[in-house]
């Protein structure tokens, strides 16, 4: 189990899944459970990870996700908008079970068994996975954090 709390509204850390594959991992299924337990944000996983200014996102949050990649720093939406809001995209008990695939020049996004369409991402060139949390720029403070969220059950398979 990974928890993730974010101090400072804005903010995002990453932990990246600790495997013995090899790098870079080139097609890979990431599935976890995550609770978003306080405040408000979003979260997901990230691969392609080369470092912190090069990467694949995935986020999700209430109702709502995104794809991009950051290229040295610079965010390139890979939907229509930076966000894409689906109501399919939700929470069952407060808990989402996810499932993203990064492989193929493709990206795929399971949610709760929902499955969003692919994402074609040509530029896909391998690297590490993580999983990841954002909170809000507006973020109204918690009691302790401005968002905190539990990741369980993490399994990595790569090729």
């Amino acid at each position: 189990m990974y928890g993730i709390a974010l101090l400072q509204p804005g903010s995002d850390a990453e932990v990246l899944i600790p495997h013995e594959f090899e790098l870079p991992l080139v097609e890979v299924s990431l599935y976890f459970r995550a609770r978003p337990v306080d405040g408000d944000g979003y979260f997901g996983a990230m691969c392609n990870f080369k470092d912190p200014d090069n990467y694949t996102l995935i986020g999700i949050s209430e109702g709502a996700y995104v794809i991009y990649n950051n290229e040295k720093g610079e965010f390139i939406p890979l939907l229509d908008e930076l966000g894409e809001r689906d109501p399919n995209v939700k929470s069952e008990n407060n808990e989402f079970q996810v499932q993203v695939v990064c492989g193929g020049d493709q990206i795929q996004l399971m949610v709760n068994g929902y499955s969003i369409p692919e994402v074609s991402n040509p530029g896909m060139t391998g690297g590490d996975v993580a999983i990841f949390a954002h909170s809000d720029q507006d973020a109204v403070a918690a009691p302790e954090f401005f968002y905190k969220v539990l990741l369980d059950d993490v399994e990595l398979t790569a090729r």
